[in-house]
């Protein structure tokens, strides 16, 4: 849309939207939503963004410990992963048991993590100490909730519960008909009730307003104040009372205005503060406020050093050190953490972030603590001189200094750009891999690159030829049984540390087909489409929607690929539709002559589910996984559009995007949560080998596509989205394309990415941001130096978006103006301030504007709406890439999503340069 207000045909599809993420619309309401979205780029893509959102913020806990949460394609994965720390309910084990109790204490992160889970008759004494908290289940009904200290005893008695509460605050939640007797000899019955020491307080509905006529009556205690201000805190983490992160930011900020008032209160006792203080800052924290944490936190140590919480509170500063670049101190005081705390989860969680800080360099929790005592000093004496990567501390404010470099890496080559082809692991004594071998001489022919045999496994010796050599593309030519999930998350931070900035140092791309002769063929069908030149003709679609009717709308392609000269149909599958699978099946005929496919649905690697992903967490329907019964479905419950479907195509070259998860995989599958309903589930890391014509990435290929964009392992469909927007929008070749995607992940993560490496059979690893993980999944199966799209740039009629550069005269300002309406880059995926959510993105070429020599830059932003009333947006990350003789300049200023949502504003970078 170009009009800066919302148009009436979308403001009065707009409330439909809202309801239908939520899955509240009728039957002719939801046709109306889809024939609305398919004309109207804007608010699909603006649907696509708020179900995203919706799944990410709001379904990624509270499920039972033994089921996966229901969400998007990557966040049921992710839910899965973390479910050791999510999950606040224990299923009791057998009908004997009476009772259960989940011991949770602060983690590394802020959340609750897991201590121990168990079940018991009849008695209970339960103990929690500071900064941990407990859920109990009672036979009947009951629900406790407590954050220590506190200690209570629950004992059966008589068919009922009887609760004695010594110390602390014990909130308890009845069914209807139950019953739980107090110590004093009151019973109290269904309903939410406070429980203390001196007092039993109703909390339920029917007698809100008398009490808050009551405390309106007399001015709470500070130890009061103080519990209501922890519970408030409890109340906003989502493994104890669900709800989504934006609905959970108003118990964070009551929790801190609450708080504030203990530790500015002259009267409070050493016990008030310090637990004030401590809540605090975890809700300062919880809100992505790193530096005001930060204070709180220093307040916190230098009153009490050895307080209950000191070893969490140490271990939260080197995090939000390190999160602004200051990582010498950082640095510093994870060592101390290690030092002090040894192997408990604190001691291990700072040791894993020094193990991230520098990669494989020594920094296991023994060395560290052999060498702490001596580096100690060292760095507390450049703590306070802090290093030049300490210019990011400011990349969270309204004005700051970009990062301009991190941790030193090995000297580079005097060789830069050029085209590398790596043959991985084949041989030219196995037959079998002629093929393979052929199609690497061909592409470093068609280049004049260059070729490097490596072994799939002595990274160490990539890192140096890639290093010598910095590449500006890397072609892996590899059977099927060499990519996995493991070798391109290695080949992913490999690639991200040739340099020092934060930013990935490669375009790389993977050749590989079903067999040797199937990847020579795919070649040569790349150089073909080489010789076309750039693209036109059929952009064809397909989603998969959760509706009772399958249609397509004939022309309806987004607005940049019709500006690029494509036109095409958009299918929409319906899960609730008996007639899905025929139809799928049908529009596949369409796909013969499309030059682009866009795919996006949840899946598996054999094929797209037509069914509705909330059977993930009907955990009765799963089964442990078994290479036998994946994809069984005797009761034709589960319908997929398959990988064999596609076989039968054949295709014309053209360039396919999927976000269906693990629609990349080619023969070693990680069995992940987010696939449970069709291969089972597993406790440990399990690999299943798929077959040629069971995988969808394999299918696609030998039905003749050039170019596959698809995920290896879990993902969110929003990918989809943004790597189409890069692409038009620059004309970037598909290495670059891919490049963007990872360039994402790492500006978000400060270029200090942590992915987990499943070994298989040890349990399932959960170390990494989830979404940072999911992304860094997607992969190119092609030519990464294959570019297909003549560049829309940013004046094409319509754009949600343009950005305009002018240099001044004291460095360069760079504006940003957007029009009504959601597009895939607004939303912050891979960063972890859900407070501010909503971002402005943008990439300058200092280079181009005659700048590439500056040292020094530092940047403010102000934004405003068409009117000129400003808005909300601040400075949140900014960082300078050097890439391939160039630099550019990485902007991004984000703010609250529930007050810049689709709303026109202008965004105005203003960037001085030093010497």
């Amino acid at each position: 849309m170009n009009d800066n207000h919302l148009p009436e045909s979308c403001a009065s599809i707009r409330p439909l939207l809202f309801a239908a993420t939520e899955g509240e619309l009728e039957r002719d309401e939801r046709l109306a939503v889809h024939a609305h979205l398919a004309i109207c780029d804007s608010c699909r893509s603006w649907e696509r963004g708020e179900r995203a959102l919706t799944a990410l913020l709001t379904e990624s806990a509270g499920a039972p410990a033994e089921a996966e949460p229901r969400t998007g394609p990557l966040l049921r994965w992710a839910a899965l992963a973390a479910a050791a720390i999510v999950s606040f309910v224990l299923i009791l084990p057998s009908a004997t048991a009476r009772g259960s109790i989940v011991e949770r204490r602060m983690g590394a992160d802020r959340a609750w993590e897991v201590a121990s889970e168990q079940s018991f008759e009849d008695e209970h004494v339960v103990d929690v100490p500071a900064a941990a908290a407990a859920s109990v289940r009672l036979a009947g009904g009951v629900e406790l909730e407590a954050i220590g200290p506190v200690r209570f005893t629950v004992v059966s008695a008589g068919g009922t519960w009887r609760i004695a509460v010594e110390r602390g605050t014990v909130v308890a939640s009845l069914a209807e008909g139950s019953t739980l007797q107090i110590d004093s000899g009151a019973s109290v019955g269904s309903g939410t009730w406070t429980l203390t020491p001196d007092a039993v307080s109703r909390r339920h509905e029917a007698a809100r307003a008398e009490e808050d006529r009551s405390e309106r009556r007399k001015e709470p205690s500070l130890a009061q104040t103080l519990t209501a201000g922890v519970q408030s805190f409890g109340r906003a983490t989502p493994t104890i009372y669900g709800g989504s992160a934006e609905s959970q930011r108003p118990h964070l900020l009551e929790a801190e205005r609450l708080l504030r008032q203990v530790v500015e209160a002259e009267d409070a006792t050493p016990y008030e503060r310090r637990r004030a203080l401590f809540y605090l800052a975890a809700s300062l924290g919880r809100q992505g406020r790193d530096a005001e944490s930060y204070e709180v936190e220093k307040q916190y140590i230098m009153e009490f050093p050895d307080g209950d919480e000191a070893p969490l509170v140490r271990h939260y500063m080197a995090c939000h050190l390190l999160r602004v670049g200051r990582r010498d101190e950082a640095r510093a005081m994870f060592e101390r953490v290690v030092e002090d705390e040894g192997e408990s989860s604190v001691g291990s969680a700072a040791a894993g972030y020094l193990e991230s800080m520098k990669p494989g360099g020594g920094n296991s929790a023994e060395a560290i603590r052999r060498r702490a005592a001596d580096e100690r000093a060292r760095s507390s004496s450049s703590a306070s001189s802090p290093a030049s990567s300490s210019a990011a501390s400011d990349a969270a404010s309204d004005a700051g200094a970009c990062a301009t470099e991190r941790a030193p890496a090995p000297a580079l080559g005097d060789e830069q750009g050029g085209y590398l082809v790596v043959r991985v692991g084949l041989d030219p004594e196995i037959a079998d891999h002629a093929g393979y071998l052929a199609a690497a001489t061909a592409a470093a022919d068609f280049h004049g690159g260059s070729t490097l045999d490596w072994d799939g496994r002595d990274f160490g010796a990539l890192e140096s030829e890639l290093r010598r050599q910095l590449p500006e593309n890397a072609l892996f030519v590899l059977p099927p049984d060499r990519l996995d999930l493991v070798l391109h998350r290695r080949i992913v931070l490999l690639g991200a540390r040739l340099d020092d900035d934060w930013f990935m140092d490669l375009s790389f791309g993977y050749l590989t087909a079903e067999d040797d002769a199937a990847c020579l063929r795919l070649w040569r069908r790349i150089e073909d489409v080489h010789a076309r030149g750039t693209l036109g003709g059929t952009w064809w679609q397909a989603s998969v929607a959760t509706m009772d009717r399958s249609f397509c709308y004939e022309s309806a392609a987004p607005p940049l690929a019709v500006a690029a000269g494509f036109q095409g149909p958009h299918y929409y599958y319906g899960t609730s539709d008996p007639r899905s699978g025929g139809y799928a099946e049908q529009s596949l005929e369409t796909l013969r002559d499309a030059a682009v496919v866009e795919i996006t649905g949840c899946g598996d690697p054999q094929g797209i589910w037509l069914f509705d992903d909330h059977r993930n967490i009907e955990r009765d329907k799963h089964w442990d996984y078994d290479p036998d019964r994946v994809g069984e479905d005797p009761e034709g419950e589960m319908p997929r559009l398959m990988a064999s479907q596609f076989r039968e195509v054949e295709l014309d070259g053209p360039i396919l995007w999927s976000g269906t998860c693990h629609s990349g995989a080619v023969r070693r599958v990680y069995v992940e949560g987010d696939i449970v309903s069709t291969f089972g589930r597993t406790e440990n890391a399990t690999v299943h080998l798929l077959e040629p014509e069971s995988s969808l990435a394999l299918s696609w290929l030998e039905a003749g596509a050039a170019g596959l964009l698809v995920p290896l392992g879990a993902n969110h469909g929003m990918s989809v989205s943004m790597e189409v927007d890069f692409a038009l929008r620059h004309g970037a070749s598909l290495g670059e394309t891919l490049k963007s995607t990872y360039d994402d992940v790492l500006f978000a993560a400060g270029g200090e990415l942590v992915l987990d490496l499943p070994v298989e059979g040890d349990p399932h690893p959960r170390g990494e941001q989830v979404m940072q993980g999911g992304r860094s999944n997607r992969i190119l199966i092609g030519d990464p130096a294959l570019r297909p799209f003549r560049p829309i740039g940013d004046a094409v009629e319509g754009a949600a978006e343009r950005v305009s550069v002018a240099r001044t005269d004291g460095g360069l300002r760079v504006t940003v103006v957007r029009a009504n309406g959601w597009q895939p880059r607004s939303w912050d995926m891979f960063g972890t301030d859900r407070g501010r959510s909503y971002r402005v993105l943008t990439r300058v070429d200092l280079t181009e504007l005659g700048l590439a020599d500056a040292t020094a830059l530092s940047t403010t932003v102000r934004a405003t709406t068409p009117g000129g009333a400003p808005m909300g947006y601040a400075m949140q990350r900014c960082a300078i890439e050097e890439h391939q003789g160039r630099r550019y300049l990485h902007l991004q200023a984000a703010g609250a999503r529930d007050e810049l949502d689709r709303k026109a504003t202008t965004v105005e970078f203003t960037v001085e340069v030093g010497g």
